[in-house]
């Protein structure tokens, strides 16, 4: 039953994971529907607020439906919000199905990727938790790496309608995949009523100032590395990225073998840091080693918290506290890449955006590390199965 759980996990945010690839629509869209780029890119921040309300509830919905009928329930719904475009095509379409319900249903599909890789660790075995986080980015990549060679969705209906077919189907399937597994969080609620009063506000700032370096790249880095000179690799850029972010989720969720939850939280800040300081210089081989590693931060940022928080609230305690610190992550996704965006058209690059992205990023590391000066010893991310 673990490796089904695990297999289910990974298959679900992978599924889900396509909101990495809507910037391979943009231009389909814009010429059927005759909008500005800066139009239809409501669509994505919308999403991306929507999956942080979806992360917001999760719990509960973990708390009502075992997975089999709950993963069905998403990817039915997922597809629908997906696919709304290709039965009703307009502009209303893509912001309520793909930007509102793919997005909510996106997000509760990811906190139950989470549950179900937490319930398969085995005890004081961290290293699953990136899976489900890396998996994530793989539809991205694959997306890209079929632009890159010369993939085109000219019709952007078909390829909305049919993606949206393939996650009800893969409902389905997921579904008889977790035949009889129980609900994960039966006990939470008396658990997270005594799980220790430590604040969690300064959690919730700091993980949204550790994405804004990436998400102002992860939105922008084929026009930077256009701006650079790079023309050849612009269109790998969003490749680049996301081969960073899965290799960050993976070495974050092992975090825990060579250092603290804490540890690991401070170092993906570092990372960001320095990172977005490489990305400054204006050479091409250390741009692309920089996308890579802000790719990487924004990856681990997800794993290195869930560790934090299970190691200052417990297994039971933590998933209703990680959707909110993970609202954050949609409070700066909203705001980081139109403000780069506007500072690009102000000053003609994106120097000002990255500096201020990383100072963001140093601001929220030195508050993490006030915040957690007293860090609990880590935790495992659930009982073992019986």
């Amino acid at each position: 039953m673990r490796a089904r759980l695990v297999l289910a996990a990974v298959l679900l945010n992978a599924l889900f994971g396509a909101l990495f690839g809507w910037s391979l629509l943009l231009e389909p869209l814009r010429r059927d529907l005759g909008l500005s780029l800066g139009t239809l890119s409501a669509v994505p921040s919308l999403a991306i607020i929507a999956f942080t309300v979806g992360m917001l509830f999760h719990a509960r919905l973990l708390r009502r439906l075992a997975p089999a009928p709950l993963i069905a329930l998403l990817l039915l719904l997922g597809g629908l919000g997906h696919g709304l475009y290709a039965l009703w095509p307009g502009y209303p379409a893509l912001l309520l199905g793909y930007g509102g319900l793919f997005g909510l249903t996106g997000g509760a599909a990811y906190g139950l990727a989470v549950a179900l890789v937490g319930a398969a660790a085995p005890p004081g075995q961290a290293g699953l938790i990136g899976l489900p986080i890396a998996s994530y980015a793989l539809t991205g990549m694959l997306l890209s790496l079929l632009a890159y060679f010369g993939l085109s969705l000219e019709q952007a209906a078909h390829a909305l309608g049919g993606y949206g077919l393939l996650l009800a189907l893969a409902g389905l399937l997921l579904a008889l995949l977790l035949r009889g597994q129980p609900r994960l969080l039966v006990a939470a609620r008396d658990a997270v009523a005594q799980a220790p009063a430590a604040p969690l506000w300064p959690l919730i700032l700091a993980n949204g100032a550790l994405c804004c370096p990436g998400l102002v790249v992860m939105a922008h880095s084929v026009t930077l590395m256009t701006d650079r000179g790079a023309l050849a690799l612009a269109p790998a850029a969003p490749l680049i990225v996301n081969a960073g972010y899965l290799a960050g989720a993976l070495l974050g969720g092992a975090a825990l073998r060579w250092t603290s939850a804490r540890g690991a939280c401070l170092a993906a800040f570092t990372l960001a840091v320095l990172a977005s300081l490489l990305l400054l210089l204006p050479v091409t081989a250390s741009a692309v080693l920089a996308l890579a590693a802000v790719g990487a931060s924004l990856g681990c940022s997800a794993a290195v918290f869930l560790l934090l928080l299970v190691a200052r609230y417990g297994v039971a305690g933590a998933p209703g506290r990680f959707g909110k610190v993970v609202f954050a992550y949609g409070v700066a996704g909203l705001l980081m890449p139109f403000l780069a965006g506007q500072l690009h058209d102000l000053t003609g690059g994106y120097d000002l955006a990255i500096l201020g992205a990383a100072g963001i990023a140093l601001a929220g590391g030195l508050l993490l590390r006030w915040a957690t000066r007293a860090p609990a010893s880590p935790l495992p991310l659930a009982p073992p199965l019986r």
